[in-house]
């Protein structure tokens, strides 16, 4: 796996004390991963705010800390910081450790939701998206294509549910272990419906991995 982007909506953690302390400000951008530091990994951040200043180094919530601020500067009325953030080994630090995972640029944390781009070795790039999965819901799902960038044709939210419940009940076993019927009263939507999600999210994956460079 070259590379992935996934969009996730932060409607179930909306009323957790990270979310809504980051919140205060209007985004948070990944700038690059500066170190790892006995498991914890060192990334930096710009915070951009409009009334609420990031919170000072120091603070810490669920596993992240404020490690400290490197530069701040006033564009019109928002004001830019620079800042290092750490997270623990526990939440985010151990799966970088085998050195084969990287965030990329494009990676932020707004109000409309929680963007991931990542590159690297697929061992490493799928514990990682099911550990995020566990808590947030996706929105879409993108990978990316030759030298081209990300592609525009992501799996939607409703294509990623279809599928996800279709390899979860056996659809893609052999011989299968349920229907379409069966999928569509599950996800409460019709065999038509079950059936073109399934067709268009198959055809963009598979046309994905013949993709040539």
């Amino acid at each position: 796996m070259r590379a992935v982007r996934v969009v996730f909506d932060l409607e179930p953690i909306l009323h957790t004390s990270l979310v809504r302390n980051a919140l205060n400000s209007v985004s948070w951008d990944f700038r690059g991963i500066i170190n790892q530091q006995d498991g914890d990994l060192l990334i930096m951040c710009e915070c951009i705010s409009l009334n609420s200043p990031p919170p000072p180094p120091g603070f810490t919530i669920n596993g992240i800390t404020i490690e400290k601020h490197l530069q701040t500067w006033q564009n019109k009325l928002l004001t830019h910081t620079l800042l290092v953030l750490r997270f623990s080994n526990d939440i985010l630090g151990k799966y970088f450790l085998s050195n084969d995972l990287t965030i990329l640029a494009g990676t932020n944390l707004t109000s409309k939701g929680l963007i991931v781009q990542l590159s690297g070795s697929g061992v490493s790039i799928t514990p990682l998206l099911k550990e995020l999965k566990r808590n947030l819901s996706v929105r879409s799902i993108s990978s990316a294509k030759g030298g081209k960038g990300m592609i525009s044709s992501a799996i939607s939210s409703e294509e990623y549910r279809v599928l996800k419940a279709a390899h979860s009940n056996g659809w893609y076993n052999s011989p299968k272990s349920t229907s379409l019927r069966d999928l569509a009263k599950e996800l409460k939507i019709s065999k038509s419906s079950v059936s073109n999600h399934l067709n268009s999210s198959e055809s963009k994956i598979v046309s994905n991995f013949f993709e040539s460079d």
